[in-house]
């Protein structure tokens, strides 16, 4: 069975559809941002950097463009000051922008305007449907990718208690990594976070890509 097969099989699973409850709530949390779980998933996803790519630079150049997406109150800015070995220079972008240095985006239909050496997505997938090309426009904006999902059998809710979170997909944790490898990219390292209850992949980016000249200073 090919891999798009695969995925198009375990997306038709029983544990993944879309529910009127997470179609009709478009919710993002916000309000949530002061919780201490956002730096425990930000710390634990630079830590899951530092111990997997910790070494890694650019051969052109010393310092790290790193994109947030879905960066909310930019809780990952001191995760990484504290833990990023790396010199690097961090751009946020949300679709409710919370502070003057966040860019407006809807990652639902646009990315930004240039390349990456790493994005992070914390608690950003949950509010993308399946079927959105998201992870295929991922894969040709960075280098690397860490990205953190509250699987279904991380987190044993059911899918109308997701949608009462605004979560508009289901994905098992094997769901979830099917969707990245088939868009090319190849898993790094996985670890959880918040007591099991969330994952964090870091993600390379598609072989194609990666033979692409990624050394020269972004756009």
């Amino acid at each position: 069975m090919s891999l798009r097969s695969r995925v198009e099989r375990l997306l038709r699973s029983p544990v993944s559809p879309l529910t009127r409850a997470g179609r009709g709530r478009r919710r993002f949390n916000c309000a949530d941002q002061g919780a201490a779980s956002w730096d425990e998933r930000a710390r634990d996803a630079v830590r899951l950097w530092r111990q997997t790519r910790g070494t890694w630079v650019p051969e052109a150049r010393a310092e790290l463009v790193v994109g947030d997406l879905g960066a909310g109150g930019e809780r990952l800015r001191p995760a990484l000051a504290d833990g990023m070995p790396q010199p690097h220079r961090y751009l946020a972008y949300d679709l409710h922008p919370q502070l003057p240095s966040t860019e407006r985006l809807d990652v639902l239909s646009e990315m930004p305007d240039r390349r990456f050496d790493v994005v992070f997505c914390l608690g950003l997938l949950e509010y993308v449907p399946p079927g959105n090309s998201f992870p295929a426009r991922l894969a040709s904006t960075c280098r690397f990718a860490v990205v953190s999902y509250v699987a279904t059998d991380l987190e044993p809710l059911t899918a109308e208690e997701r949608g009462e979170r605004g979560w508009v997909s289901h994905y098992s944790r094997e769901q979830l990594e099917a969707l990245f490898e088939a868009e090319g990219f190849v898993r790094d390292a996985f670890t959880t976070t918040e007591r099991g209850r969330s994952g964090v992949w870091l993600w390379s980016a598609p072989r194609e890509l990666r033979a692409t000249s990624w050394e020269a200073a972004p756009r």
